[in-house]
């Protein structure tokens, strides 16, 4: 069966991107090729695969779950069940984070990705450093922290992958409790959040590709989707400031950006706070500056 005979049968019913993905998987061709050569003729083993990645796809199965990975900053991420597939709207965590690191860190710093996940995060941060800014290294410590094993053992696979297994120090516990061992005077503390923040009315209403094939537990976090930020926020401010100058990056969701500020700065009231927003211009990321 030629490539021109598949889009046939499957297109329109599956978006062109979606299928080529789909369809570069399973032929390990790449999708330029495809593109430019319609008359192609597939195997037969990889045209069922196709056939079957495709049909998986129709019942709305996610694409990077289907093919098992996911690209997010230049790099390319394993996802399985157990983990969140990474989001483009996340890199704004990664792009914030780099602008707020001087070209020379001279100032021990710790970079916290707390609830890892595929450690999306972490692992951008670190390969991005170490090629842009190889002299920062050696006064940034990375911790990546999740309350999974099953996640912590695919963002192990995916730091050796790209090569900082040996610069991020994974831990299994809830949010800072496992960091604070390592907790050290005089270090700023960076810490890179991108927690279960949808409300229960939200998940509910998602798309079935969200509903029916990722982790709930990484995705709902109470009637409001605040829970597990309102925890972390509260643990920063018990444990670590006002001894740290610590700096928050969370990831929300547009509409809880008012009271997200409203409980922050009733914690921390001299805290400096911005929301940036998306490239779809929508307000994603809180940003919040505590001075020790």
């Amino acid at each position: 069966m030629t490539v021109q005979e598949l889009q046939k049968l499957f297109l329109p019913k599956l978006a062109p991107e979606d299928f080529f993905i789909l369809l570069a998987e399973a032929t390990r061709k790449e999708k330029t090729f495809l593109l430019a050569h319609p008359e192609y003729e597939l195997d037969a083993a990889p045209a069922a695969l196709a056939e079957e990645f495709f049909a998986r796809r129709l019942k709305h199965e996610p694409v990077a779950s289907i093919v098992g990975h996911k690209a997010f900053y230049g790099c390319d991420f394993l996802v399985t069940p157990d983990t969140l597939i990474p989001r483009p709207e996340t890199e704004l965590i990664v792009e914030h984070i780099l602008e707020s690191i001087p070209a020379k860190q001279e100032r021990p710093l710790d970079i916290l990705d707390i609830g890892t996940g595929s450690g999306c995060i972490a692992i951008s941060l670190a390969a991005t450093l170490a090629e842009r800014q190889p002299g920062s290294l050696a006064a940034i410590r990375f911790f990546a922290t999740d309350i999974s094993e099953a996640a912590l053992a695919i963002a192990r696979k995916n730091a050796e992958r790209h090569s900082v297994g040996d610069t991020i120090t994974f831990l299994a516990g809830d949010l800072l409790a496992p960091y604070l061992s390592s907790l050290e005077k005089n270090r700023a503390i960076i810490i890179a959040a991108n927690l279960p923040y949808l409300s229960r009315d939200i998940y509910d209403n998602a798309p079935e590709d969200v509903r029916g094939f990722e982790p709930e537990s990484a995705l709902v976090s109470g009637e409001q989707g605040l829970d597990h930020y309102y925890r972390l926020l509260r643990n920063v401010r018990d444990v670590l400031h006002p001894a740290h100058t610590v700096t928050l990056f969370l990831e929300i969701s547009p509409e809880q950006d008012a009271e997200l500020e409203r409980y922050a700065m009733s914690l921390f009231p001299d805290a400096l706070l911005t929301i940036h927003a998306d490239l779809a211009g929508k307000k994603r990321l809180a940003e919040i500056r505590l001075r020790a």
